[in-house]
């Protein structure tokens, strides 16, 4: 699996549909700027809890949850910490994660809602951690260790490098086998996406528009080639999800410690159009990339208005 070029995203990023993203995107961006820190942390902290819920949806991790109760939760558990600035404190973290548990999953009494509601927290942990990184192959493997740290069956934050640490992910597509090349093609896929974040807030010149269409396109093929490479035994899924709305947030937040998704798993999280999710996966780079764009634009579109209406 070669490495990605650095112009791959260029040809679609000036499309009729990115641009349209883009300008959805960059509303989003606009939206966020006009609340004051206190909202601002809120909204952050209650469009993580969607993302983490209905990327968990995907996987089939959250079927027994219920969203009124578990986005308090997650507020909870993650607001305390964006307030405070300490994000990357493991131990406040840990803190974090063991009042939620305290606030409701040990004493509802439900063993398998229990266990599912603890696994989307871990999710919600997951994406604020790639939420505030530099998108390296480090913020990968740590935010694979907090999704799936409660599993020690699957190595958490260790690539499938090992011969016979293969994946097997449907009958359309097999991942490569696993070895020492899996690690090298999770390298050189964030060494692509970090480049594709300096371009998009730093190196590249034009509107907050052009730079989001650009960026939407990127994060597309972001995930696509995540999902392909499959460098982890699970949690490939919503790792990849999670990383693809970093790339994006890179270009909306202002600074590490604010950005945000637009929870873009809530737009296919149902079984029917979960479906189309893993068709358009199968369909290639280019095709998945295409749907990947409509999809963010319907994200951004339905948040920036959520944040305009208060």
């Amino acid at each position: 699996m070669p490495p990605l070029e650095r112009d791959a995203a260029d040809d679609l990023a000036t499309s009729r549909a990115a641009v349209l993203a883009g300008e959805a995107l960059a509303e989003f961006a606009l939206a966020r700027s006009r609340l004051d820190d206190s909202r601002a942390f809120a909204a952050r902290a209650h469009l993580i809890a969607i993302e983490a819920l209905h990327s968990s949806y995907i996987e089939g991790e959250a079927m027994l949850v219920d969203e009124r109760w578990l986005i308090p939760v997650v507020d909870r558990h993650l607001a305390p910490l964006t307030k405070r600035r300490h994000l990357a404190d493991k131990a406040a973290v840990r803190q974090g994660s063991a009042r939620a548990r305290r606030m409701g999953l040990r004493a509802r009494g439900i063993e398998a809602a229990a266990a599912q509601e603890l696994s989307v927290v871990a999710c919600a942990d997951a994406t604020l951690s790639l939420m505030r990184s530099r998108l390296g192959m480090g913020a990968v493997r740590t935010a694979h260790r907090r999704l799936m740290g409660h599993r020690p069956e699957v190595r958490p934050g260790i690539t499938r490098s090992r011969k016979g640490n293969n994946a097997f992910i449907g009958d359309v597509y097999t991942p490569p086998l696993g070895g020492p090349l899996i690690p090298k093609m999770l390298d050189d896929l964030c060494e692509w996406t970090q480049a594709m974040a300096a371009r998009a807030t730093g190196a590249m010149d034009g509107s907050l528009a052009e730079r989001c269409a650009f960026v939407v396109v990127a994060a597309g093929i972001a995930h696509h080639r995540f999902e392909a490479v499959h460098p982890f035994v699970d949690g490939n899924g919503r790792i990849g999800r999670s990383y693809a709305e970093a790339l994006m947030a890179s270009v909306t937040g202002r600074g590490f410690g604010s950005r945000s998704p637009v929870a873009i798993a809530a737009q296919f999280s149902d079984p029917e159009r979960r479906d189309g999710y893993y068709r358009a996966l199968d369909s290639g780079i280019e095709g998945f990339t295409e749907w990947w764009i409509a999809k963010a634009q319907r994200a951004a579109e339905q948040q920036a208005l959520r944040l305009a209406d208060g």
